[in-house]
């Protein structure tokens, strides 16, 4: 018992097609990066100590060196 179309045509069936899957966040991406997505040289992620504001510096008179 046939009906004569094959079963590929069964409208039960579907093909995904790109609009019907998700997008995936490691497929390349088209045009310039923007500045949040792009790679973090690990020299930037090193924090510099703080500077100290509450220490004095102080010249000496004869010599111009800090004291």
């Amino acid at each position: 018992m046939s009906n004569g179309s094959p079963a590929s045509d069964s409208p039960l069936e579907h093909e995904p097609v790109d609009e019907d899957r998700p997008a995936d966040p490691d497929e390349s991406l088209l045009g310039p990066v923007p500045e949040d997505e792009r790679p973090v040289d690990p020299a930037d992620l090193v924090e510099e100590p703080p500077l100290d504001d509450e220490r004095r510096v102080r010249l000496d008179d004869a010599g111009g060196e800090a004291v």
